[in-house]
């Protein structure tokens, strides 16, 4: 059961030795390998949405976007601050852009002809589109945008699968099927006018070198990589390549890596395209930023650039690596702070949807490991974790009111919402935005909220006979219990004295009133449409995560509905979100000046204002948004909303007034109510039974 596992956090010293030694493998520098280090001069996002294909030619570099009938942009390499130029490549409204490729300055095309299931092969000259050859779209793979076109000297074209390539010859008939042992990701042609291809493989990465009858593999090279980038601009005996987090300069002969340098320190990510020139020792990347458009980053050679800052490693739960946003925010930090840079440790070992072996509880554990032996990351990503309380009452998070009373940000702060973070006085977290939540009340019952508290929600179920349901999906008696306990866990355990009380009448009334729920599980409600699920409710729940959320409530709650808080013995309160960009910095940091200074940085406007529409916890920047979805139309259940006065100064006065409470339940104690009550709700324990057995159980995790 999970909650048993709590007991391996911070035990078993020769597993946290293990873990200790192997996160520092691979760190120490390879003998025989240079580590280069480069900074970044300059950085421009560009107009060119949703990229996803880019190839530099001599003189200018063309992009292509995943946005259907989009055209082909041109940028120039000393065109400075100038748009790009748009070079449309449709000739018929079916036509679909599939790759894109160059040559000696000649940019070449596929695009797919649905009508006759071809593809075409063509070439831009002269401002017009030529045809070179054409040939049976008879492989579904030759569909996908970006999958790798090649055009040699001879204009023969050559086309990646899975696992192979296809060259094609005169009347656009396949000649050659190459066999790989991986993916072809990019071509080269070497001095002999032979057509090369790098194919990331099991291993690694492999260099094929495409005879006329047969791929012959030329070497292989252990580096762990998805998608690496060619950058062209390399002496013919090197070849540079950009992988996820690094850059990688190889021996082309022999495939010997010579050096290696950081992308990530450098503040440089997702690069789609390249070029390199080694006599200046300088780069020019191109990639997709955050929002999504395209951008470039100019890098030249920094002398020691690498040794003069200290590392900090942010660590995160989430399943695929961390959020754009705070993927952004990282890169931002490593450009432009000269004493730091961040690397991303994922305790997320899930190899992908379908992996029936992956275990959240484990890869928890390891990160519990980690704090326990003191080789935790300096900064924590807590949005999932569902453990703050716990980390920040054992000592393993630093308490942030200190810094925030020397920040400059420190008067500007929502402290009204940061207070329900709060444990035993201190601040263990930042969330630089936020959510809250609270209920709207089916409008026949409203009147009997003017004193909102678990007694009147009794006194509605009472009359209403569960004819409509507590918030959507609590017809199973397990989810209405985790919604009552959001506003009244704080009833039942006393965090600061590590307490509970699950024996008492309350608790025991709560619990019928589950099993009660249950009961009518069976009679027909709304289902499907979220609007009909909503007029099936009595209480529901708002989330809000900016000012405009509110208005999913208004079509059947009212255009003035209050959002009330969660209701408790003493009368109610909100709860407050993390966002993705909340994190801790680790009490046993070295570099705690550094994690703070990251934190920190996330309070500034680009930030703030650089995740669209969700609450931002400064205020001033609280009140922009304001401003801007004054402004917004939305559009509910098919009728076009937009906020009120009333609504929006009601919202403030949940954010700037309300109690808030952090709402996310312990994930064990959440474990140990579902699986407890469970017994109780199938009638196999009494009540008081399972009340005994969730006390004793509940105490237990809190002494811990």
């Amino acid at each position: 059961m999970p909650y048993k596992k709590q007991i391996i956090f911070g035990i078993c010293h020769a597993i946290v030795l293990i873990m200790i030694f192997l996160s520092g493998c691979g760190k120490e520098k390879e003998e025989g390998v240079d580590e280069k280090a480069f900074g970044v001069d300059f950085t421009q996002t560009q107009a060119i949405p949703r990229p996803e294909q880019v190839v530099c030619g001599r003189e200018c570099v063309w992009a292509v976007t995943a946005v259907k009938g989009d055209c082909i942009y041109r940028l120039e390499y000393a065109s400075g601050e100038a748009a790009a130029v748009e070079i449309p490549w449709q000739q018929e409204k079916e036509e679909s852009l599939i790759n894109i490729a160059q040559r000696d300055g000649t940019l070449y095309a596929q695009v797919y002809l649905p009508e006759e299931t071809v593809f075409e092969i063509r070439k831009y000259v002269g401002g017009t589109w030529l045809k070179v050859t054409a040939f049976e779209a008879v492989d579904e793979e030759w569909q996908n945008l970006g999958s790798g076109l090649y055009v040699d000297s001879e204009e023969k074209v050559y086309l990646a699968g899975r696992g192979k390539v296809t060259r094609f010859g005169e009347e656009g008939k396949p000649e050659q099927e190459y066999r790989l042992g991986g993916d072809a990701r990019f071509f080269l042609e070497n001095e002999e006018g032979v057509v090369e291809c790098v194919a990331v493989t099991k291993k690694g990465i492999a260099l094929y070198c495409l005879q006329e009858d047969q791929a012959e593999k030329q070497w292989d090279l252990e580096a762990y990589t998805l998608r690496p980038v060619g950058l062209t601009g390399s002496d013919e005996g090197l070849l540079c390549l950009a992988t996820e987090e690094e850059l990688l300069f190889v021996d082309k002969g022999s495939g010997r890596l010579l050096a290696r340098s950081d992308l990530t320190a450098c503040g440089v990510s997702s690069v789609l395209a390249g070029t390199y020139d080694p006599q200046e020792e300088s780069l020019r990347l191109y990639g997709k930023e955050s929002g999504g458009n395209l951008c470039y980053s100019l890098l030249s050679h920094r002398d020691n650039f690498g040794e003069q800052r200290a590392e900090l490693v942010y660590g995160t739960m989430r399943y695929m690596g961390v959020t754009e946003e705070v993927q952004a925010a990282i890169m931002e930090f490593n450009r432009t702070n000269e004493d730091y840079y961040i690397k991303i440790r994922n305790y997320n070992t899930m190899r992908g949807p379908e992996d029936q072996e992956w275990n959240w509880w484990d890869d928890l554990l390891r990160l519990q490991a980690d704090m326990a032996g003191g080789n935790a990351p300096d900064l924590i990503e807590m949005a999932g974790l569902g453990r703050y309380k716990s980390y920040a009452g054992n000592g393993y998070l630093e308490d942030l009111t200190p810094y925030l009373e020397q920040s400059p940000y420190g008067d500007d702060l929502i402290w009204n919402v940061l207070n329900g973070f709060k444990v035993n006085g201190g601040l263990y977290l930042m969330t630089p935005h936020f959510a809250v939540s609270g209920v709207v009340i089916n409008p026949e019952y409203a009147g009997m909220a003017e004193q909102w508290n678990t007694g009147a929600l009794y006194e509605m179920i009472e009359i209403n006979q569960w004819e409509k349901s507590l918030y959507i999906g609590s017809r199973n008696p397990s989810y209405l219990l985790e919604y009552l306990m959001r506003g009244m866990l704080n009833d039942f355990v006393d965090w600061e004295k590590r307490e509970a009380s699950f024996e008492t009448e309350e608790f025991l009334k709560i619990l019928a009133l589950c099993r009660e729920s249950g009961k009518w599980a069976g009679t027909d409600l709304p289902s499907g449409e979220y609007r009909e699920l909503q007029e099936g409710l009595l209480v529901g729940e708002a989330y809000l995560y900016s000012y405009s959320a509110y208005l999913n409530y208004v079509d059947v709650f009212g255009r003035q509905c209050r959002v009330y808080g969660f209701p408790n013995a003493a009368g109610q309160v909100y709860g407050v979100h993390m966002q993705s960009d909340s994190c801790a910095i680790y009490a046993g940091s070295r570099h705690k000046e550094g994690a703070w200074a990251y934190i920190e940085s996330l309070l500034g406007e680009t930030n703030q204002m650089g995740s669209g529409y969700e609450f931002p916890i400064c205020g001033s920047w609280l009140k922009a948004l304001e401003k801007t979805e004054r402004k917004d139309v939305i559009i509910v259940n098919h009728l076009e909303e937009q906020l009120t006065e009333a609504q929006i100064q009601m919202i403030n006065d949940v954010i700037y007034q309300g109690e808030f409470v952090y709402m996310e339940v312990d994930s064990y104690i959440r474990s140990i109510l579902q699986e407890e009550a469970a017994a109780y709700f199938a009638g196999d324990k009494t009540a008081e039974e399972t009340a005994r057995v969730i006390q004793s159980k509940v105490q237990l995790i809190l002494e811990e």
